[in-house]
């Protein structure tokens, strides 16, 4: 009974192997759960694709008879938004619209209004975090794990035996498990709710080999895409109701890498030839602050400027290029100045945030020229791409002058993390052997910029498949059955 409680606690994270990237439009994919009732005040998650939902921007609006007084912008394609449905809210279905700015995007029927009582309903809520770390789970402490899901099942008029079968499938694994939860009597017009610590029966498929052994490495399950999907029957496999849910698990492997402006303090600052330089940084996470400081004379080390009151903060970004505002405090030529992000991630065992190295820089009026031609931009060529580990690309770079015209540069080529691959001089990047993302930079002097990498096994060989059970014993030790 141990076991199975414990991989009814595991299985809901093991669900989240093999790597996957997503492209997409400027769509609403997913709101979850999709029905609510009269007087009902719960969270709801809005997942986009291609959209840019901002804090303080992005407002939500289900329509009427549902209230949300507080969306909190998760990443730039997920919205938990806290709503009050009014108790004389007309049943039926509401639409969803999502605008930021300018734009604006719908999803038609997100929404169902229903009345207890008429009718088995069951809603699915699914906790968005970002990572799963092997660590969180302790199998000598089940019923503090972390909160993954959360069913919640309503029943009719009548008393019946009820079955909760949940179903999670990987989008590209196929099915992954199933598992199941029996209510026996349940009396008329009650209530259930279930978590992921609480059903009776877990029928756990196989699953990737690479996958599971990346878990075991690195203590984080890799990326991907899973949906969630609930069915609720009599005691004559009749289904009366259904629900869906999906997470996004993206597992950021560590702190951000910054880019540019600037170099780390083990090397002397890196002079700059703008006073609104152009700050590029690396991460997953789902979103960053930035804080900019001016260095005072005899501080070398980060530790020591990291005392300093920041000349400039901008928080809650969820894009890894900031501009320097015109309107901002003036960055002095001749000053030099340090600049650190914090990124914001979101995993099963609550909110984390790391910290970057600290780059250096000072300001100065002069130009950067190649021959008598000053670069004022360059563009890698293409600025994203997908590749299989140990899988070669070339990468390109166009350089420009303030002019807009073409020039003629041999960039300093190199990766973030550096243990991503490898670069030559010309641009050829050869991927590791290890699912991953990273940034392929190119440098002339301080003006940069970068491709970013994304290296998937999606189209290698997917047929291996591996008990998971074994994986089970790996992990945590536990005993043959």
């Amino acid at each position: 009974m141990k076991f199975i409680n414990l991989l009814s606690c595991i299985l809901i994270f093991i669900c989240l192997c093999e790597s996957t990237m997503v492209r997409a439009q400027d769509q609403i994919t997913s709101v979850v759960p999709s029905s609510v009732y009269p007087g009902q005040s719960t969270d709801i998650i809005i997942h986009g694709q291609g959209t840019s939902f901002k804090n303080g921007t992005t407002s939500v609006n289900f329509g009427p008879g549902i209230s949300c007084s507080r969306p909190t912008i998760i990443n730039a394609e997920t919205i938990d938004a806290y709503v009050t449905v009014s108790s004389s809210a007309p049943i039926g279905y509401n639409d969803l619209t999502v605008t930021t700015g300018t734009d604006v995007v719908v999803k038609h029927a997100a929404i169902q209004i229903f009345s207890l009582g008429n009718g088995v309903k069951a809603t699915l809520f699914v906790n968005p975090v970002q990572s799963v770390h092997l660590s969180d789970f302790d199998p000598n402490n089940i019923a503090n794990a972390p909160l993954l899901f959360t069913v919640t099942l309503y029943n009719d008029a009548v008393i019946q035996d009820l079955t909760v079968v949940m179903t999670i499938t990987g989008q590209k694994m196929g099915q992954i498990a199933t598992a199941t939860k029996t209510y026996k009597n349940e009396p008329a017009g009650k209530i259930e709710t279930l978590t992921n610590r609480q059903f009776d029966k877990y029928s756990v498929s196989n699953t990737n080999a690479a996958a599971i052994q990346s878990a075991i490495q690195t203590g984080l399950l890799p990326a991907d895409v899973y949906d969630y999907h609930i069915e609720v029957m009599d005691d004559k496999n009749n289904d009366l109701a259904d629900a869906d849910g999906t997470n996004v698990i993206t597992n950021p492997l560590g702190k951000p890498e910054l880019i540019s402006p600037g170099v780390s303090f083990s090397s002397d600052p890196e002079v700059i030839h703008s006073s609104q330089p152009l700050f590029q940084w690396f991460t997953q996470a789902n979103s960053v602050d930035l804080n900019i400081y001016e260095v005072y004379p005899g501080q070398t080390s980060a530790a020591a400027v990291a005392i300093n009151r920041p000349t400039f903060t901008q928080a809650n970004m969820v894009s890894t290029t900031f501009l320097y505002p015109a309107g901002a405090t003036v960055l002095q030529v001749g000053h030099t100045y340090a600049w650190q992000v914090t990124a914001h991630y979101s995993s099963a065992s609550g909110p984390e945030n790391l910290s970057s190295d600290m780059n250096w820089f000072t300001v100065s009026n002069s130009n950067k020229t190649i021959g008598n031609q000053t670069v004022s931009q360059i563009t890698v060529v293409p600025n994203e791409v997908t590749i299989s580990p140990g899988q070669s690309y070339k990468f390109s770079v166009k350089a420009y002058n303030n002019n807009n015209d073409t020039l003629a540069v041999k960039p300093i080529w190199t990766i973030i993390p550096d243990d991503g691959g490898n670069i030559d001089a010309n641009g050829n990047f050869t991927a590791n052997n290890n699912e991953t993302s990273v940034a392929v930079v190119a440098a002339c002097g301080e003006i940069k910029d970068y491709a970013t990498a994304y290296i998937s096994a999606a189209n290698g060989n997917t047929s291996q498949l591996w008990d998971i059970t074994t994986a089970m014993r790996q992990i945590f030790g536990l005993p043959v059955k």
